[in-house]
């Protein structure tokens, strides 16, 4: 009583959690109400490729796939990264659409290298940001939802930030 379910078979539609059979959805997420204000609609997504690059995973791991969600909180452990006082001062707009924002909050003499990487750590795309500019968005066109890692590099620095898409 009082939970919604977030892994409804509507929601996914001709998909399944249980390896070998079609359209079962039969491992589920449900929150509370009150958690459920924190998640991003259609930020579960079931993963798929766990059966794909695990050798035999059906057999040697499980027969279910695992779900995965996100859920946004305003908090230090948010999605938006922790300020620090080392490495290069960079904003990620979280969670936002198929567009990159970035914010630069220090000049850089060098272009900075922006790897877009997915969870299994493999470039999606490569962007760069020019010398001396403070502010971008790039818009990407292929991206799925989900959670995304950007290795962010310039000669001198080197940091990592998450990026959710919706």
């Amino acid at each position: 009583h009082g939970f919604t379910g977030i892994t409804l078979s509507s929601k996914f539609p001709n998909q399944t959690t249980y390896i070998g059979s079609a359209n079962h959805i039969i491992d589920n997420i449900a929150c509370s109400q009150p958690l459920y204000a924190h998640y991003p609609d259609s930020s579960c997504f079931i993963m798929n490729e766990a059966a794909k690059y695990i050798p035999n995973y059906d057999i040697n791991s499980s027969d279910h796939l695992p779900l995965m969600t996100y859920f946004q909180f305003q908090s230090p452990n948010a999605v938006a990264d922790v300020k620090t006082n080392y490495g290069m001062d960079i904003d990620i707009k979280n969670p936002s659409d198929n567009t990159l924002y970035l914010s630069v909050h220090q000049d850089h003499e060098q272009a900075v290298v922006i790897c877009i990487r997915n969870l299994q750590g493999q470039p999606v795309e490569t962007i760069q940001l020019a010398p001396h500019v403070s502010s971008a968005k790039y818009y990407l066109p292929h991206p799925k939802g989900g959670l995304y890692l950007l290795d962010i590099s310039d000669r001198q620095q080197h940091i990592y930030k998450k990026w959710l898409v919706k």
